[in-house]
């Protein structure tokens, strides 16, 4: 998607069932923008993160690599309290999620 001569990824997940997130997490992250007068909800960034940890394919980890490189260059900012209550909804992948933010220096 192009906006104002900006490009946007937009991501859409078919069938959520394949793609666990607790509602407690989507309450907490959900975010509202209005963009050329209409809202569009998100996630928040912390959300997205631990969304992408979790599922840890190669795209997954590519773009994680990139974010770690904006946070570390000043581009993007992290609230890491939010980032580690999200991961807390995830009770069974917890440690998962927590080493493999840590192996990609975002934890």
């Amino acid at each position: 998607m192009n906006i104002d001569d900006t490009e946007i990824t937009v991501e859409l997940y078919e069938n959520v069932m394949d793609f666990y997130i607790p509602l407690e997490a989507l309450d907490i992250c959900r975010r509202t923008l209005k963009v050329n007068g209409v809202e569009v909800n998100y996630v928040a960034l912390e959300c997205w993160i631990v969304f992408k940890a979790r599922r840890g394919s190669g795209k997954d980890l590519a773009e994680l690599a990139t974010v770690k490189n904006m946070i570390e260059e000043g581009v993007l900012s992290i609230n890491k309290k939010l980032l580690e209550k999200i991961i807390d909804f995830y009770e069974e992948d917890k440690q998962y999620i927590i080493g493999r933010l840590r192996t990609l220096k975002i934890l």
